[in-house]
């Protein structure tokens, strides 16, 4: 091995095309992979479901998110959920548990309704015809949506300063999560300049937020803000826990709207590229909502779309890799790894794995037909994650996904 690739390894390719490498490397190496890192270290690609139930299930014990992800990604996102672990992270899931039941979330699907159509409306009476930029719209319409359900207010007024800012700033956390030698913020490159300026103003946005709410008159628990609120332990008079505050609200915002917004445009792009899809897809909406107006009650009915949207995340994941690294040594499908090792999980590549997926490239939402899901690997899908941590918000991203994808449908 030449010193060049002793200090690179497989990084440079890596960063070229994260998902097109450990696809390639999947294909040419198979279910386990030994990836080189930098200065003679490594890291592993595990992509069979079985090594995705190990690690997220059965031995999650032994995984715990690494050192650079949390870094990286609690730069924005602070110590909120995604990024806390340990004790902090089970004290915070607790607290957070009831708030999304699936009993509570249901009650927001008259919301979601009302605000997409309200939303579609005014896009119209803007657009008179032109083109539409479809993630732009997108964006703009889960961020129209979560202002009401995460947070009782109409966000508006911030939308064209927060997600230009939200998005660039999280650019830069995926610049910094493929490369933690890059300088610290405090060190004041170009990059790190930018970053800082975004992120003062999502700061600000979500300040504005949680001051709007605390000072609202209406009942504290009628949006996902306020019955977090409802519990004192977030609201406690301490510095301490007005962070905490801050970064569930800043996580709840990211993932209520980035995410999300990203899986109803892959849904919207793969509609268009398949029209006979798409036809039988309006006609099953046509059909569930007839002249009426789509209800809560109407979900039975629009199990096609649900098929859709559940088929755009298994090609277009919108959190496509997960990372673990080892707090004790193990085996994992007779990969020995070293405590401290890390992993990475691969949901664009286990969502395409050939055992599992038939023709796997080709978009088919009947893959989610009941029958075939139940004979499926039950980890061969794992688009919210698994295991005790588990996306806490899957539930309402499907049902808005579903009752958001039927109504730009209708």
């Amino acid at each position: 091995m030449s010193l060049m690739n002793w200090l690179v390894g497989d990084i440079k390719e890596f960063q070229k095309s994260p998902h097109g490498f450990y696809l390639e490397k999947f294909h040419s190496n198979g279910d386990s992979v030994r990836f080189r890192a930098p200065l003679g270290f490594s890291w592993f690609g595990l992509f069979h479901p079985n090594s995705v139930e190990k690690v997220l299930a059965t031995q999650q014990d032994c995984f715990r998110k690494p050192d650079y992800w949390v870094k990286a990604v609690g730069l924005l996102l602070g110590k909120g959920l995604l990024t806390s672990e340990g004790a902090l992270w089970k004290q915070q899931r607790r607290k957070m548990n009831p708030v999304f039941s699936s009993a509570n979330l249901s009650g927001f699907a008259p919301t979601i309704v009302r605000e997409t159509e309200s939303y579609l409306k005014s896009q119209i009476a803007a657009g008179q015809g032109r083109p539409v930029d479809v993630p732009r719209f997108c964006s703009g319409l889960t961020f129209h949506i979560a202002g009401s359900i995460l947070f009782g207010q109409d966000l508006h007024r911030y939308r064209d300063e927060f997600i230009p800012a939200l998005q660039s700033a999280f650019e830069y956390v995926s610049f910094r999560m493929t490369r933690p030698w890059y300088p610290a913020t405090v060190v004041p490159t170009a990059k790190n300049r930018e970053f800082l300026r975004h992120r003062k103003v999502i700061e600000g946005v979500i300040s504005d937020i949680i001051a709007n709410r605390l000072s609202s008159t209406e009942a504290p628990t009628t949006d996902l803000l306020g019955r977090l609120m409802a519990n004192e332990d977030f609201t406690k008079e301490s510095a301490l826990n007005s962070r905490q505050l801050r970064d569930e609200v800043t996580t709840l915002l990211f993932a209520g709207h980035d995410t999300l917004a990203a899986s109803l445009s892959w849904s919207l792009y793969l509609l268009g590229t398949h029209p006979e899809t798409q036809a039988t897809v309006e006609g099953d909406v046509e059909n569930a909502i007839g002249k009426g107006e789509l209800q809560l009650s109407d979900l039975p009915k629009l199990t096609m779309v649900e098929r859709v949207f559940l088929e755009s995340m298994r090609l277009y994941p919108p959190a496509w890799a997960l990372p673990r690294q080892l707090t004790k040594s193990c085996e994992i499908e007779g990969v020995k790894l070293k405590r401290g090792s890390i992993i990475n999980l691969c949901q664009y590549v286990t969502h395409r794995h050939p055992d599992f997926w038939e023709a796997p490239d080709r978009f088919d939402p009947d893959r989610f037909l009941p029958e075939r899901v139940k004979a499926r690997h039950r980890f061969a899908y794992f688009p919210f994650g698994a295991g005790t941590r588990k996306c806490i918000g899957s539930s309402i991203a499907m049902l808005e996904g579903t009752l958001a994808l039927s109504l730009l449908l209708f």
